[in-house]
């Protein structure tokens, strides 16, 4: 049997005894009973209809039955003295707006062995005094609404189950004292503004995807990101996060690749250890990190790309591996604040303006494989004033050195293994 719409805006009903017979809670049911405090559903409850408890404003506990599969829409919409919910394991959708404005609860939990897979659009939206979500393990869970839990300005922390594919548009927007969030590799989809104004987040890890995504909407003026799967960092994946302090990889990464401008104008970024696995830094990829004092590159990177690291001018250190064959145009061009650089062997070719305006520059080794130093690539180098050359001084005078590879520099001295040279 059911109860239908019998006691809707009934607002004088404080206590109700639903037989043991009954098995659906109809549409409306007890819509706007505001004096209602709690109810017991009968176990034999399998479905709760739209809006059946909106509006009871004076409910503080309800009890869903194990039996029950479905919670319809708007169905406790504004029950705002409900103060926690526990979601059984046979309920497989959660509607639109069930709990909207349910301001007052402060958990929810999903039962053990939960089959839920869909939390719908606006299901929790407003529950400001949301604090915890707790996904039952083996989580069915597969997707997110839009604005599911769009203010729930109380929510701290939340951790996406394994096998959710989808996080709609604005599902957590505004969630302002959120300080943590985790997704999984099974995240592919990230809606418009999915936590747009999350201005409360330190901390964010994920796929790389992810962790740019979210860094980019948040809004945050210091977090952390942990990068816990990808390949690759592609094309503008962080540009201009200038919140973004720290940057960290799972152990065991796979990542390959840092693409142009993943990092470019990352302005807060004072930390980054570029896994062992990676062999291709491309052009722009920490443009004007200004923050960066400190980078060690790779031992497998044989590339560095034009503007790789221009405009860092915070970087006081760099460390370029044995296996690097080029150093590309503009590379470290304004990092103003490196004073030494070490090229190793096996680099061929300085590119056009590599270290150009590098003016804190004093010492520079070259190896005897380099055969071309490209134009202007140490131009207003002004404080240059030592350079060791791995090999002959003939060798040196063989170097093809382009048009005013050495303009502006310091009055530097060549010191090959055969002798020195003045400029």
């Amino acid at each position: 049997t059911a109860i239908a719409d019998a006691f809707g805006d009934r607002g004088y009903i404080a206590q109700i005894y639903i037989p043991d017979s009954v098995t659906s809670i109809e549409d409306g049911a007890f819509s706007g009973c505001t004096r209602l405090t709690s109810v017991r559903l009968p176990a034999g409850v399998t479905s709760i209809g739209d809006s059946a408890f909106s509006g009871c404003t004076g409910l503080t506990s309800v009890s869903i039955p194990e039996g029950v599969t479905s919670i319809g829409s708007s169905a406790f919409y504004g029950c705002s003295k409900l103060t926690s919910v526990t979601i059984p394991n046979g309920v497989t959708s959660i509607s639109s707006e069930a709990f909207r404005g349910c301001t007052g609860l402060t958990s929810i939990t999903f039962a053990e062995g939960s089959q839920l897979t869909s939390i719908g659009d606006r299901a929790f939206y407003d529950c400001t005094g949301l604090t915890s979500i707790t996904f039952a393990e083996g989580s069915q869970l597969t997707s997110i609404g839009d604005r599911a839990f769009y203010d729930c300005t109380g929510l701290t922390t939340i951790t996406i189950p394994e096998g959710v594919t989808s996080i709609g548009n604005y599902a957590f927007d505004d969630c302002t004292k959120l300080t943590s969030v985790t997704i999984p590799d099974s995240v592919t989809s990230i809606g418009s503004g999915a936590f747009n104004s999350c201005t409360g987040l330190t901390s964010i890890t994920g796929s790389s995807y992810a962790c740019s995504t979210i860094a980019k909407q948040c809004g945050s003026s210091s977090y952390n990101v942990e990068i816990a799967s990808g390949d690759s960092i592609g094309e503008y994946a962080f540009y201009n996060c200038v919140g973004l302090t720290t940057v960290t990889f799972a152990e065991g990464s796979q990542l390959t690749s840092i693409e142009d401008s993943a990092f470019c104008r990352c302005t807060g970024l004072t930390s980054i250890t570029i896994p062992g696995s990676v062999t291709f830094i491309s052009g722009r990829a920490f443009y004007s990190c200004t923050g960066l004092t400190s980078i060690t590159i790779p031992e497998g990177v044989t590339s560095i790309g034009d503007s790789a690291f221009s405009g860092c001018t915070g970087l006081t250190t760099i460390t370029i591996p044995e296996g690097v064959t080029s150093i590309q145009g503009y590379a470290f061009s304004g990092c103003n604040r490196l004073t030494s650089v070490t090229i190793p062997e096996g680099v061929t070719s300085i590119r056009g303006y590599a270290f150009y305006n590098c003016n804190r520059l004093t010492s520079v080794t070259i190896p005897d494989s380099v055969t071309s130093i490209e134009g202007r690539a140490f131009r207003d180098c002004n404080g240059l004033t030592e350079i060791h050359y791995g090999g002959t001084k003939y060798q040196w005078y063989a170097i093809g050195k382009g048009y005013a590879w050495n303009d502006g520099t310091g009055n530097y001295t060549v010191y090959c293994t055969d002798g020195i040279i003045s400029k």
